[in-house]
């Protein structure tokens, strides 16, 4: 252990290599503590990216603006070639002004029907293409898992399908004998839930593929594969006319990939969070060709575990057709999903335009690459993907994350095992046994202090559920920031000062070394992470990952241009150095936590009491704070003090709690016109019959909410 006098004798042993001088200046430098108004640097990185992460999921592009005169016509000059958000809106104002469209409906069996089909039957193809049409009532059985499981039977359901590919004259010599054209296939579903218009889910959508359909089948571009659209009409009700199609239909067989289209929002940019499975060229092609990319492979570990409760044609496709694909939804502003307030004005000016461009290049690339011809000859392994912001996507296969997790583990373990095996005029603070037992306690003291955060953020949440106060934050979000986020954060500190007064001042008096062993505790927590992931395959093990290579990576190099291990730097150039390490890793991990929290938030609205909301979203955020802090709390050891810290937390929090209790602000839900929050109320209504032996009927009716 690393008693006061164990830096002494190590400087008389070393007294030959540095002069007094030297040594006395690193003492010095060595000694001095951070004051705490340095942490508003930390607040401006935490600010910074936050508004950047804000700002990516907020941003649209401008529509597309029509420059000829007759902007309507179908044979418009600019209106061939290219995608144009305004006629795609023409589609959707119309699709939704029939009102609901349930599966069955006259809404969505006849109007919805006849428009799609007279929409169709409008385009003209190309003499180059060749353009088919058919319409499908299937009926058939299937089982599913969602939640439990349960079966399925359907009869007349309703399928529009569209083929637009090469045509005889355009077609290869090799191709014109073959049985089968190798497709990819492209879904959305125009019917809704009861008393919704379904915009979003998934009028819009329809009205997206509508106008890509009418691109493809015009243009001059040639297509080396054929491109099958299927507007479903009974994917509510669950997953029916999708099953019908890749299990009945005649064209099943030619299908090799797909491309399907849903929603759990309404409108923003459209996000990938399903793929494969095992066909990394799938992601590839996105990459490559997406204008405005959001995709995000830990939502496909999240969506595939089945902790959200839903699920899409994706499923069937994959399940019954062995066909890979790609699942695309909007999840913006889910508090309208399947309400009436799902309506096209709330689908943002950009949100088609963004689509439209994104699905019509991929489509294109598809459609003329050589992957339709034997998929199965490029499938190898899952991908890690995720987009940087919207400006570019990052992709690479899970055995090579393997590799490179694997070589980040290996050296730090390597690192770590080193200092046990060192000399003590090696390390400035505790080597060998000694450095083992003070990197278990900070483990220990790290991890106790994760716990006790979430301890104190879930009693809060569950007290003020008990006291009437739950789901404070469903409309006022910002609330959560100070009633959970400022407890968790003033708990990590807390256990970390009492840590540091009553148990290392009497053991250290140099802290920054105590600070040394909590950065390699906080490192071997993660390294812990990234291992457990790398065995699982997992594709979210790219964010663990960055919290363990960046912090090394720069702290490494840093220490190259000091001579002592860091122990000669500046603090303020070390505190500079440490606060850039994170930029990335917090960076990346607040894009990964707003996502969630665009997807969550609004469905706490409607699991009913399977979860407390409050709850979960206590431990949501509270998971935030110690993701995106971890790093920091090592700083705590040598900064003077902290009395100016919990003094701005406590008040923050006192605040919002008063806020929450105290005023409108704090009642869950809200009706501004603009941006509704509205309570959901799920009503069954039973009505069972008697009949007797004196054919007199008794009826009963149960009603419960």
């Amino acid at each position: 252990m690393a008693d006061t006098n164990q830096r002494r004798k190590r400087g008389e042993r070393n007294g030959g290599r540095k002069d007094a001088a030297t040594v006395k200046h690193v003492v010095k430098r060595y000694r001095s503590s951070l004051p705490e108004v340095y942490l508003l640097v930390v607040l401006v990185m935490f600010g910074g990216n936050l508004a950047a992460v804000v700002w990516s999921y907020s941003w649209l592009p401008e529509p597309r603006v029509v420059s000829t005169v007759d902007s309507d016509s179908i044979r418009s000059p600019d209106a061939v070639g290219e995608f144009y958000e305004h006629r795609a809106r023409k589609h959707l104002d119309i699709l939704t002004s029939f009102g609901p469209r349930t599966t069955g409906s006259v809404e969505n069996e006849e109007m919805a029907f006849r428009y799609i089909l007279k929409e169709l039957n409008k385009i003209k193809p190309h003499p180059q293409k060749k353009y088919e049409k058919d319409v499908q009532r299937p009926e058939g059985s299937f089982s599913l898992h969602l939640i439990k499981d349960f079966s399925n039977y359907y009869r007349n359901v309703t399928n529009i399908i569209a083929r637009v590919g090469p045509g005889e004259t355009a077609m290869s010599p090799g191709k014109k004998n073959k049985k089968t054209r190798p497709s990819l296939l492209v879904n959305c579903h125009f019917d809704s839930v009861p008393d919704s218009p379904g915009a979003s889910d998934d009028a819009g959508s329809c009205a997206v593929l509508l106008e890509i359909l009418r691109i493809l089948v015009e243009s001059d571009e040639p297509l080396k594969h054929s491109v099958i659209f299927l507007f479903n009409g009974a994917e509510e009700n669950i997953l029916h006319a999708s099953h019908g199609f890749i299990t009945n239909h005649q064209w099943r067989k030619d299908i090799k990939a797909f491309l399907n289209f849903e929603s759990a929002g309404s409108g923003g940019r459209e996000v990938v969070f399903q793929t494969g499975p095992h066909h990394p060229w799938l992601v590839h092609a996105y990459a490559a060709t997406a204008k405005y990319p959001l995709a995000n492979s830990f939502a496909q570990d999240l969506f595939q575990s089945g902790v959200i409760p839903a699920d899409t044609d994706f499923r069937i496709f994959r399940d019954y057709g062995d066909v890979p694909g790609i699942d695309m939804a909007y999840v913006t502003n889910g508090y309208v999903y399947h309400t009436e307030y799902d309506e096209p004005q709330r689908i943002y000016p950009g949100s088609l335009q963004a689509a439209g461009d994104n699905i019509l290049a991929l489509i294109k690339h598809i459609a003329n690459s050589p992957y339709l011809e034997d998929p199965e000859e490029y499938r190898h392994g899952d991908m890690i993907y995720f987009d940087v912001l919207g400006f570019f996507l990052v992709a690479y296969p899970v055995r090579i994350a393997t590799l490179l997790n694997g070589c980040i583990l290996l050296y730090v373990l390597t690192s770590i095992w080193q200092r046990v095996l060192a000399n003590e005029d090696e390390y400035e603070g505790p080597v060998g046994l000694s450095y083992l037992f003070h990197l278990l306690l900070a483990v220990g003291i790290i991890s106790f202090s994760w716990c006790l955060s979430f301890l104190v953020t879930i009693t809060i949440g569950y007290l003020l559920s008990m006291a009437g106060y739950g789901m404070f934050w469903f409309t006022s979000n910002s609330l959560i920031f100070g009633v959970y986020g400022c407890p968790a954060l003033l708990t990590l500190i807390s256990v970390h000062i009492i840590a540091k007064h009553y148990f290392y001042k009497k053991r250290f008096t140099n802290l920054w070394e105590v600070e040394s062993i909590y950065f390699d505790a906080t490192l071997l927590l993660w390294m812990s992470f990234l291992a457990v992931a790398t065995a699982k395959h997992s594709m979210s093990s790219y964010i663990l990952l960055m919290w363990v290579a960046f912090p090394v990576v720069f702290r490494r190099l840093t220490s190259l241009f000091f001579s002592d291990h860091l122990n000669a730097m500046p603090p303020r150039l070390f505190f500079g150095s440490h606060t850039v390490s994170l930029v990335i890793p917090t960076l990346m991990s607040m894009y990964i936590i707003w996502m969630l929290f665009l997807l969550v938030l609004p469905i706490t609205g409607r699991i009913g009491s399977v979860v407390k909301p409050d709850l979960l979203i206590a431990a949501l955020l509270t998971f935030a704070v110690v993701s995106c802090t971890s790093y920091l709390m090592s700083l705590v050891y040598v900064l003077r003090r902290l009395e100016g810290t919990y003094l701005v937390l406590s008040i923050m929090f006192l605040t919002m709690l008063g806020i929450t209790v105290a005023t409108p602000y704090g009642f869950p839900y809200g009706g501004n016109p603009l941006y509704p929050t509205p309570k959901r109320m799920f009503t069954q209504v039973s009505v069972t019959q008697f009949y007797l032996l004196q054919s007199n009927l008794n009826s009963m009716t149960w009603v419960s909410m």
